[in-house]
């Protein structure tokens, strides 16, 4: 080398590439660069998205720190431990409530089909007469302890039981003094049944053995004696059909007993009850029943009665007045009963519902949460 250098001296040397021979601003030395080849220009550089990997004994002992700026093109590993995106306000506002959807639909059609039912409503519209006549009868008979019989008949869904109903409901502070005993011939087992369940009203024992002559005695020696006086109601009165209607005869011969306290109300579909079975009643004027008849409903007062319980709903009409004026004109052309009117308004209300939760579009809770 010291030939070469020897040689050399006195002539002008040729000059190298920059990145030869002066290093260039913040490079090191070269006795402090690791060897390499001749020509630094051959070396291929790796992108500086792409940073060399180390084996896991060079990453021993190395710690990352918070502070510390991630290398270029490496994505800082996100920590176990560390806060979510979600926990640095990202997270969607949540109420404290739990989250649910309203329908369109509101609770009118629940209210509708409510009123529509066949209860005893507060008012009675169509049957002023009918009910002036049950309430007078019990303030002359009960009230001024005078016995007699009162026979109520008409075709279903007239409005008998519940006119009745009605007077007893509002008569109620009137009848306190005496004994108000109602029986649905209905769920009797058989007509000689009626006497014992009067009997066990009246606190009476009923006879072992079906000895129905010995209950029958018991009950009239009660019904004689001194005491308050008895208002007996038994709705569905001609299931007390019997071979030779002892039976019903048996019951409207109470009221005129000699000392009885007994009035009698009963009620039945037959018109003629009391005319046709009962004709030993007419041959004696003292036990012949007063008589009360409801006619079947007119259109009209069909029409009266919807509109008056569909009145109750609040909010818009639920059935159109043309649909209402349309079913009582059916029904009255039929069979004039009100319950039947009742149910079948009570049905196109459901189906209106039924649609309308079909078709309901959900809509989010107000607020926009």
């Amino acid at each position: 080398s010291r030939g070469l250098r020897g040689s050399s001296a006195g002539k002008p040397q040729p000059s190298l590439p920059l990145c030869l021979c002066a290093p260039a601003a913040g490079m090191l030395p070269a006795a402090a660069r690791p060897p390499c080849d001749d020509n630094l220009c051959n070396v291929p550089q790796a992108p500086p998205s792409s940073p060399s990997k180390r084996g896991r004994k060079e990453n021993a002992g190395r710690r990352l720190l918070f502070g510390e700026p991630p290398a270029p093109g490496s994505p800082e590993k996100r920590s176990e431990t560390g806060p979510s995106p979600r926990h640095q306000g990202q997270e969607t506002p949540r109420s404290s409530e739990p989250a649910r959807l309203f329908r369109q639909e509101g609770s009118c059609y629940q209210q509708a089909k409510r009123v529509l039912h066949t209860a005893v409503p507060d008012r009675l519209p169509a049957r002023e007469r009918e009910t002036g006549v049950i309430t007078r009868f019990l303030r002359e008979h009960v009230g001024g302890e005078r016995p007699s019989s009162l026979y109520i008949s008409g075709a279903p869904g007239t409005g008998k039981t519940a006119c009745l109903s009605r007077v007893l409901q509002d008569c109620e502070d009137e009848l306190a003094r005496s004994t108000t005993i109602v029986l649905n011939c209905m769920a009797l087992s058989s007509s000689q049944a009626i006497f014992p369940a009067v009997a066990e009203q009246l606190g009476l024992p009923a006879a072992a053995g079906g000895a129905g002559r010995e209950v029958v005695r018991k009950l009239e020696k009660r019904l004689t004696a001194k005491g308050p006086m008895v208002l007996l109601v038994l709705d569905e009165m001609d299931q007390l059909d019997s071979k030779g209607q002892d039976v019903l005869y048996t019951v409207f011969e109470w009221p005129w007993l000699a000392g009885s306290r007994l009035v009698l109300i009963g009620m039945a579909n037959a018109l003629d009850l009391t005319e046709r079975s009962l004709a030993r009643l007419q041959a004696r004027p003292g036990c012949r029943p007063q008589l009360l008849t409801f006619p079947p409903y007119t259109r009209e007062q069909l029409a009266s009665i919807l509109q008056e319980r569909l009145k109750q709903v609040p909010g818009d009409p639920v059935l159109d007045s043309s649909a209402v004026q349309f079913c009582a004109r059916k029904v009255s052309a039929v069979s004039g009963d009100a319950r039947k009117a009742l149910d079948v308004c009570r049905r196109a209300v459901e189906l209106v519902e039924r649609d309308v939760r079909s078709q309901t579009v959900l809509k989010p809770r107000p607020g926009g949460e």
